[in-house]
């Protein structure tokens, strides 16, 4: 009756390559399987709740960067701390808040980068508080992905719709 997708993306690319895995098969065949069911199809994006944003303004004319998302390997928090290492090298004045949930596996370049960013780091780990996570956002001039691939990114649209 119905088929839903999390993203356009996803959706667009099962129709278009339906027809490739069909022919696939071993045995029974629909015909214009991609006509039938591309009716049913529908997006269902990833709730988010723009109503308990707060919209803030950086406090500090000095950089702010934020960077928001799970602290694991896929979200490549090696290149995002080799830029902010140049950044620091070449005496340019910032702040950063490493903002995340961890888990068993925390790449070792979150350590390292507490020790040397460590006058700049304002934020480091999970914030419980939902009002806090959003105000940092808000407070923030930058938010940076380094993800390797997001499906859905919604740190990303929350910094966003927060200021930063």
């Amino acid at each position: 009756d119905l088929i839903v997708f999390n993203s356009g993306f996803n959706k667009e690319s099962f129709l278009k390559n339906i027809r490739s895995v069909i022919k696939l098969l071993p045995d029974y065949k629909p015909n214009d399987l991609q006509l039938k069911i591309g009716p049913k199809c529908k997006v269902l994006y990833f709730p988010i709740d723009f109503t308990i944003m707060s919209l803030s303004k950086p406090s500090s004319d000095i950089l702010t960067i934020v960077w928001p998302h799970r602290w694991e390997f896929d979200k490549n928090p090696d290149f995002f701390f080799k830029v902010l290492y140049r950044l620091k090298k070449s005496n340019k004045k910032f702040l950063v808040s490493l903002l995340g949930q961890t888990f068993t596996d925390v790449p070792p370049a979150f350590s390292v980068a507490r020790e040397y960013l460590e006058a700049e780091i304002v934020n480091f780990g999970f914030v419980e508080n939902k009002e806090e996570y959003f105000k940092i956002l808000g407070t923030s001039h930058i938010a940076v992905s380094t993800a390797d691939h997001e499906f859905f990114g919604v740190s990303m649209l929350e910094a966003t719709y927060c200021g930063a």
